[in-house]
């Protein structure tokens, strides 16, 4: 299974650093028996990839160091780059607290033709959105509601493990389990 993890690092996600990376490591250490690999790219007015294609049991523990929230959401450009940079996923996971507010790059047109392209092809598309309605993006981003999950900033560990309970229901053949907690 090859996952690819876009997650949000602007100003906002600041209040909820300690859940954020609690839940990520809680998330890569549950999936770590279902083996694979994960990328992990995050974004705020930039786009940073902070490793590809690295085997799940490899996968360093997100921190404070490599994970410091500032700026505004480039959500856009984020996907878009992920999704044209030769990235074969399996399943691709969008987490973030905010709406698109800086991207120049990529628009949501752009990114839900590709995001089309690729659910066409196979790749399962998953929306964490926080404080928002994340159904509501995730319709704007051509991802399908039952692969979208509203939560709170201080429920982010659940959220999490929610996420890879879904993944692994899914992974065990039930396609139709929905995002949810």
């Amino acid at each position: 299974m090859k996952r690819v993890f876009i997650l949000d690092k602007s100003g906002s996600m600041y209040n909820t650093i300690e859940d954020t990376i609690g839940g990520y490591n809680a998330f890569i250490e549950d999936q770590k028996s279902l083996g694979g690999t994960v990328t992990l790219v995050t974004f705020n007015n930039t786009v940073d990839t902070v490793y590809t294609d690295v085997p799940i049991e490899q996968v360093e523990p997100l921190s404070r160091e490599n994970y410091v929230p500032q700026g505004n959401t480039a959500l856009y450009d984020a996907i878009g780059k992920v999704l044209t940079d030769g990235t074969e996923p399996d399943t691709v996971i969008i987490m973030t607290d905010g709406v698109e507010n800086s991207s120049s790059k990529y628009t949501a047109d752009s990114v839900r033709d590709l995001i089309r392209m690729y659910t066409e092809n196979g790749v399962l598309f998953m929306y964490l959105g926080a404080n928002q309605d994340a159904f509501c993006e995730s319709d704007t981003l051509g991802i399908r509601r039952a692969n979208a999950m509203n939560y709170e900033c201080h429920n982010t560990p659940n959220a999490l493990t929610a996420l890879s309970q879904c993944i692994r229901i899914r992974s065990a053949g039930d396609h139709d389990t929905p995002l949810e907690y």
